[in-house]
């Protein structure tokens, strides 16, 4: 749970409290633009709780009476994709009301005290316990998944937690710390139906993991898929030859992304609860060391929740809100040397030689996927392409050897950005090594002719591609299994 606190003064915005401020007035204090975007000096969700704030803090000023506080929550689906509409609820009741275009909403004057916050698209639904404290409002961020009911915790906006050794090392078996369930290999039989409710293919095998995964990564010389567990805090490493759930290592509070170094001798872990990157000895598998990142440094701050692994030792990341900056740091010991651009609700991707950073722009009008280059000491924007349809896309995709970058549902020359090759039926989530097989939520697409090979056997945004490029690994929800798919089969 992250806590954004205030007061009647809210000093560290420098607005002055009158009855006359408005929330717009206050989301406009700008200092510039993008593409016709304004940039709010205060992070889109911080910009716009101290404006409440400052609103109530006066209003109850002028009352005489106390104060309250405020809940503001903002609901996801399982690839971190703003969910709009979704009703939200507290208990006790306090407020009902819908969640905006960004996923977010705001419950104002609300009673200091314990409470259950409740979100529902009708599908899913999920809940924490909050305690609001007078004149603070309280953030909460909530994950739907199709089918499941989740309690998902809070994390925190600052700060971190000291591992003090390898705490939560699974050895010797395959135990989640989280209690969930190591498994073998399965086969599903007739009749049982994916998660799209398409009939499962009974050849195709699934590896069951026993727990919810956020994303995975496969190694390039090793046989494992790498998974992040943001319920338990875990790292999983899934053995690909036997087909098991093989190792659980605990990694910090709510990690939620990770990439492979570019000798693929280590994998580097966002922790969103915290302000921490954890890095993993892929050779031991253990955690080598902690990386406290500064989230502070640019415009915006936030905790890691994207990161890639970049030219010259370093890695850049930017976290979970609306406007982000992007934030290059040292890899070795987390210092940080440049931050820059404000980005829109973005996911981020590196070339394979980490000279290049693409960022996948979603949830906005004037969303577009940009190209940085990086070097020893700056991030510096060099290309952008045309403004993407249907609010972009939080999923920035490359084909094996970089040519091509998959974007919403458009393929795009990664070396001309405006070079838009042509369209997908819908957004792509993997791609092989040349850019020739595409994989979509629920369907496989020849990347030339952009035409539809065939159905997936589970409905997914949750992949990752076999080292070779010709298999993918489809994370199922509803089961908790990966499905192993032979790509040449279409």
């Amino acid at each position: 749970m992250v806590t954004e606190k205030g007061s009647c003064d809210v000093g560290n915005a420098s607005i002055r409290a009158d009855t006359t401020s408005s929330v717009t007035q206050m989301q406009q204090r700008n200092v510039g633009t993008r593409n016709g975007r304004p940039l709010a000096k205060l992070g889109g969700v911080r910009a716009f709780v101290a404006a409440v704030l400052v609103a109530s803090c006066a209003s109850r000023a002028e009352s005489g009476h106390d104060q309250s506080g405020a809940i503001f929550v903002v609901v996801r689906n399982g690839l971190a994709e703003a969910v709009a509409g979704a009703s939200v609820s507290t208990e006790p009741a306090s407020l009902s009301l819908q969640t905006d275009g960004a996923g977010s909403a705001l419950i104002p004057d609300v009673t200091p005290g314990f409470y259950k916050v409740i979100a529902s698209d009708g599908a899913a639904s999920a809940s924490d316990a909050v305690e609001v404290v007078s004149g603070e409002v309280t953030r909460v961020s909530l994950v739907l998944r199709t089918g499941t009911t989740v309690s998902t915790g809070g994390t925190s906006s600052g700060g971190a937690t000291s591992r003090g050794g390898s705490i939560g090392n699974s050895t010797g078996g395959s135990v989640s710390r989280g209690g969930s369930s190591s498994g073998g290999t399965t086969t599903a039989k007739g009749g049982s139906t994916a998660q799209g409710g398409s009939s499962v293919d009974p050849d195709i095998e699934y590896i069951d993991v026993g727990t919810q995964v956020e994303a995975m990564r496969t190694d390039p010389t090793r046989p494992y898929l790498y998974a992040v567990d943001r319920v338990n805090n875990n790292l999983l490493f899934v053995n690909l030859e036997s087909k098991k759930l093989e190792k659980t290592l605990f990694v910090g509070s709510s990690p939620v992304d990770l990439a492979l170094s570019l000798d693929a001798s280590e994998l580097y872990i966002a922790n969103f609860g915290s302000t921490q990157i954890a890095v993993v000895d892929l050779e031991t598998q253990e955690v080598g060391r902690d990386l406290f990142v500064d989230t502070s440094l640019g415009i915006w701050d936030g905790n890691p929740y994207r990161l890639v692994a970049t030219a010259n030792d370093t890695l850049v990341f930017t976290s979970e809100d609306q406007w982000n900056d992007l934030k290059l740091v040292n890899a070795q010991n987390g210092g940080s040397i440049a931050a820059t651009g404000s980005v829109y609700q973005p996911d981020l991707e590196a070339s394979p030689d980490g000279k290049y950073v693409f960022v996948a722009e979603s949830g906005s009008t004037g969303s577009k996927l940009i190209r940085f280059e990086v070097t020893d000491t700056t991030l510096k924007q060099i290309d952008e392409s045309p403004t993407a349809a249907n609010y972009g896309s939080r999923a920035a995709i490359l084909s094996g050897d970089g040519k091509y970058a998959f974007y919403a549902t458009s393929k795009i020359l990664t070396s001309n950005l405006q070079s838009v090759l042509g369209t997908f039926a819908e957004t792509i989530y993997a791609a092989n090594e040349d850019g020739s097989i595409a994989v979509g939520s629920t369907r496989v697409f020849n990347g030339n002719t952009f035409a539809v090979l065939g159905s997936l056997p589970v409905s997914t945004q949750v992949m990752a591609l076999s080292a070779d490029k010709g298999s993918v690994y489809l994370y199922d929800t509803k089961s908790s299994k990966i499905a192993i798919v032979d790509l040449s089969k279409y």
